[in-house]
């Protein structure tokens, strides 16, 4: 019999004796009920139409189940004497090892093919990514393997099953938990052991990443296990060279664990490339003139989510060092908690340490942990001073780097000098006779400013007589001018900018100067909200002004190179000569986003209401509705109610926690947003708030595309509107509710202009754009601007690998048919199945049985 038949053949058998057995129903039931109590019954909670969840959870179970099936395979055979019988047929130790280990690992995998059921029935709700499931799959089959060569491992050292089983488990759960125990421990011993274990190896794979490094961790890792199995299998005492090949392999698998970098080579299953490089920082890369050098200052023990930064860093790194060709070069300073020359150094970039929380001599404690980047070209420099781990970190880097190479082209080609004048009244000098240096003090810093731009700044200051205390700064170029105040008086004290807020006032007045290639207008006029300060979109001002320049404009000074108009929750009349302006940007190329309700909401004071005065609601007199009906579009009388809509939660005096509906906050899901439209296929749901009803003209009309919409559960209040009592609103029988248009894009024949329109005036406001622009709302909004900039590239760079894929709307019928199928049925089918291959090997050997009787009898 041929080798490979003979350990096909001890594979089988072990598997028919696993399997089709009381115990194989047992472990069956067990793994089935573990999936079915906490994956498949919480599922519909997280709404995610992927199997993160369902992966994560799997090594825990198999380090539970491989013990039980592993136990027996040796110990078993070995207590009970079977394994002499069996080492005197002819087949070697080895065939015996490999029959053995196969079993076991093929067993692991036939208890995953009933599972295969759950992404098949995700796949009908849902976009189902299928690259992360096969990729997160094999990553799984690869630690079963693991775990399958150590319960061989364990099974071979002793004749009780007991104790391999127990010896199994504990290598099994050491692995699996060695990142967690790493955390207690400091220094080069915590990331060892983290590398040392299999979750950190095993993780990659459930994200859509297929390393060779991770493979060849748990293919060398099983191999050496296997290795010293056999030779205690042999039971003889052998020359050096066995022992040697064991230590040469185990060396490999420190070598490759402890010493190779985490950049070899990879496949990114994912169907957005979430691990490679973006087009957007491919052309980035591409595009750079002078070398570029990136300074990374980490802490050596970053605590908490932040432990795996390093490496994600790096990784990241690599990836761009190598797209960039001879151009791009990086360094990593991993630092202590003592200050140092290397930690100097960072806070002169302005870097400091953030303060995070951690455990620290068995306790949790605030920490300082560095953890930010400087990008240097020339003399010049952008820094990202924080890094999160749980940010877009390319988009933020390609995002510094774009900038900083446009500023060095923008500099070259500035006809004149950028003028920096400071004035300085004498009352202030009189003031305090020190102040007589501060103009000297200016002077420095941008002498130190000078080299990082090129040596294009010019520098003056003069007196002028003024009573006021006064210190202004103007800085002129570009055919643009900023001025800013040097000092504000609190009381009786003087408050003046020290030279590094100068610095970095300087450096932002500059960036506002040169602008970007692209500039977007925000219409001042026609009431619409300010920019900045109370009651604006300071959010939304900063966030765009990161990639473009975002320049309030009015139609009397409509610029010709303006690439989009924003037009946000107007509330005075367009005149037709206005809106013959409008028509004209359009139909030249221009794109406008429109933000408009049908109503006007006016709150009372706080006198009014404490009056009881309610808010009023008028309708909209804009004449953009004329304006938009030329482009087959309009928009609909009355607020868009859902029952899928933001829920606020109150704690009452007892203590409980009550939840309201807020109805006029409809929460627009992953099935009512138009995913065909790339800036919008990633969003997994966004928020509107007082929101009107779109209506097309033509309902067919090719040029007009529906952006988003409500659920089907929706109604329209456009009678007695209240939008400030939710406890009041009551939701109408499901006659009246239906699904409502509320964003749609209009692409006029014959131009490359483009008008977004929705039906809601507070999408650019503070309250649902966040800061640093990582909620999805701050995310659609930025998009729609790439959108209408014709900047898709920077608009997937800002999407990559955000949030998850949400499921569609399913009926309560769909749900149950799900959990029915996958909770009772297909176990009961796989029990089934597992009964009649019982039935048929019992048949099968009373067949055998009865023929050896046949040839006994005379």
């Amino acid at each position: 019999m041929h080798r490979i038949e003979k350990i096909y053949y001890l594979m089988r058998k072990e598997i028919a004796g696993l399997l089709l057995s009381p115990l194989g129903i047992i472990v069956t039931l067990l793994y089935l009920g573990l999936n079915s109590w906490f994956f498949l019954s919480p599922f519909f909670l997280a709404g995610r139409a992927d199997m993160l969840d369902f992966f994560t959870l799997q090594p825990l179970y198999f380090a539970l189940i491989l013990p039980a099936v592993t136990m027996g395979l040796l110990a078993g055979e070995s207590r009970s004497g079977h394994l002499e019988i069996l080492q005197t047929l002819p087949v070697s130790p080895g065939q015996i090892l490999m029959g053995k280990y196969l079993s076991a690992l093929c067993t692991g995998g036939l208890l995953l093919v009933p599972t295969l059921a759950y992404p098949l029935s995700i796949s009908l709700m849902g976009n189902l990514d299928g690259g992360p499931v096969f990729s997160a799959y094999l990553g799984l089959l690869l630690q079963i393997s693991l775990f399958a060569a150590a319960g061989i491992f364990f099974s071979s050292l002793t004749s009780r099953q007991l104790t391999a089983f127990l010896g199994t488990l504990g290598i099994c759960l050491i692995l699996l938990l060695a990142d967690d125990m790493g955390a207690f421990l400091s220094g080069g011993l915590s990331e060892a052991l983290s590398r040392l274990g299999s979750d950190s190896h095993y993780l990659p794979f459930t994200r859509g990443l297929i390393t060779l490094q991770d493979s060849l961790y748990f293919i060398l890792a099983s191999m050496v296990l296997l290795m010293v199995s056999r030779e205690i299998l042999n039971k003889t005492d052998r020359p050096l060279f066995p022992a040697l090949r064991i230590a040469l392999y185990a060396a490999a698998l420190l070598l490759l664990i402890l010493v190779v970098k985490p950049y070899s080579p990879q496949w990114d299953t994912t169907s957005r490339k979430t691990h490679t490089l973006s087009d957007e920082t491919r052309r980035v890369l591409s595009d750079l003139e002078e070398p570029m050098t990136v300074q990374i200052y980490l802490s050596r023990d970053l605590p908490g989510a932040y432990s795996a930064l390093r490496g994600t860093v790096t990784t990241l790194m690599e990836r761009y060092r190598t797209r960039g060709k001879g151009k791009f070069q990086y360094q990593v300073h991993l630092l202590s908690g003592t200050e140092g020359e290397v930690q100097e150094q960072a806070r002169a970039y302005g870097i400091t340490p953030l303060s995070l929380q951690g455990i620290e001599e068995d306790e949790m404690t605030l920490i300082s942990a560095w953890a930010g980047m400087v990008l240097l070209q020339g003399a010049r420099q952008a820094v990202l001073p924080a890094l999160d781990p749980e940010e877009n970190l390319e988009y933020s880097i390609t995002e510094a780097m774009e900038k900083l190479t446009r500023q060095s082209g923008q500099l070259i080609r500035l006809p004149e000098n950028i003028t920096i004048d400071v004035e300085i009244s004498e009352s202030l000098l009189a003031w305090n006779e020190t102040l007589e240096y501060y103009p000297r003090l200016i002077r420095q810093t941008v002498e130190e400013l000078n080299p990082a731009f090129l040596d294009r700044l010019e520098f003056s200051s003069r007196t002028v007589p003024s009573a006021s205390l006064m210190a202004r700064l103007t800085v002129k170029g570009n055919g643009r001018s900023y001025t800013r105040d040097l000092i504000s008086l609190e009381g009786e004290e003087l408050n003046l900018l020290s030279p590094q807020e100068i610095s970095d006032l300087i450096r932002q007045i500059i960036s506002l100067l040169l602008g970007t290639e692209k500039t977007l207008g925000y219409l001042t006029d026609h009431g619409t909200l300010p920019l900045f300060g109370d009651g604006g979109v300071s959010n939304f001002s900063r966030l765009v002004s990161q990639g473009y320049e975002i320049r309030p404009v009015t139609l009397n000074t409509l610029p010709d190179t303006l690439t989009a108009l924003i037009i946000n929750s107007p509330s005075l009349r367009f005149s037709a000569a206005e809106q013959g302006v409008l028509n004209q940007y359009v139909r030249q190329g221009g794109s406008l986003a429109i933000f408009l309700s049908s109503h006007y909401e006016h709150y009372p004071t706080e006198e009014e209401l404490q009056e009881g005065k309610l808010p009023e609601y008028t309708r909209e007199q804009t004449g953009l509705k004329e304006f938009l009906a030329g482009y087959g579009m309009g928009i609909q009388e009355g607020y868009v109610l859902d029952t899928d809509s933001y829920t606020e939660v109150f704690q009452e005096d007892d203590g409980n926690y009550t939840e309201i509906p807020v109805y006029y906050a409809p929460l627009i899901s992953g099935s009512n947003i138009n995913r065909d439209v790339e800036e919008l296929e990633p969003l997994k749901e966004f928020l509107a708030l007082h929101i009107s009803p779109l209506r097309l003209l033509n309902s067919d009309d090719p040029s007009i595309t529906p952006l988003f919409s409500s659920s089907a559960s929706a109604w329209l209040m456009d009678e007695n509107i209240n939008l400030y009592d939710p406890m009041s609103i009551i939701p109408p029988s499901g006659e009246s509710r239906q699904r409502f248009l509320l964003g749609a894009l209009a692409r006029p024949e014959n131009t490359q202009g483009m008008i977004l329109l929705t039906g809601s005036g507070r999408f650019l406001e503070d309250s649902l754009i966040d800061p640093r622009g990582r909620t999805d709302n701050a995310v659609f909004i930025l998009n729609m601007m790439d959108m209408l900039a014709g900047e898709t590239g920077r608009a997937q760079l800002r999407s990559k690998g955000m949030g998850y894929t949400s499921l569609n709307e399913t009926s309560p019928s769909a749900r149950q048919i799900f959990r029915v199928f996958n909770v009772y049925l297909l176990p009961l089918m796989t029990i089934l199945l597992i009964l009649a291959g019982m039935k048929q090997k019992k048949n099968r050997l009373k067949k055998i049985e009865s023929s050896f009787r046949q040839e006994k009898q005379p």
